[in-house]
């Protein structure tokens, strides 16, 4: 019985992971996907160290319509150099939204994809197992009573 509770657990567990997390990065960008691709440059560049480790936060500006907007990425794990140029995509209703990850809506797509259905698949199976360990142990439980008449 308490396996049968700890496999419902554990099922319950994969299928809302797989939900929630689906639905927040495809929220995400589905919100994004009308965001333009444009250059930023990086303005500066500061080195710390974070858990024995050295990031690096990095100060970005990008222009939209002659205007200059600003972002940062804080915690990095590769060395920029100021000056150097990267992708990042903006908002054009609203350009100080923004995100330094340009990658294709539709490679993410794919990858948001997979990870969902796997999550929510494997909570379907320990969901089936479970209800398998409970039919294993009604026909046990049968065929006991069975042999004590």
């Amino acid at each position: 019985m308490a396996k049968r509770i700890i496999l419902l657990i554990l099922s319950i567990i994969f299928i809302v992971s797989g939900l929630v997390f689906g639905g927040i990065v495809f929220t995400e960008k589905f919100l994004q996907r009308n965001y333009i691709i444009s250059a930023a440059v990086v303005t500066e560049v500061k080195e710390r160290s974070e858990k024995n480790k050295t990031v690096y936060d990095t100060t970005y500006e990008y222009r939209n319509n002659n205007k200059t907007y600003t972002g940062e990425i804080i915690g990095g794990k590769e060395v920029q150099w100021v000056g150097k140029k990267f992708e990042i995509k903006y908002d054009p209703r609203h350009p100080e939204n923004h995100t330094n990850n340009a990658r294709n809506f539709a490679d993410e797509f794919i990858i948001t994809l997979i990870i969902t259905v796997w999550l929510i698949s494997s909570g379907i199976f320990v969901l089936t197992a479970a209800h398998k360990s409970k039919n294993t142990v009604s026909k046990a439980s049968e065929a006991k009573n069975k042999t004590d008449s």
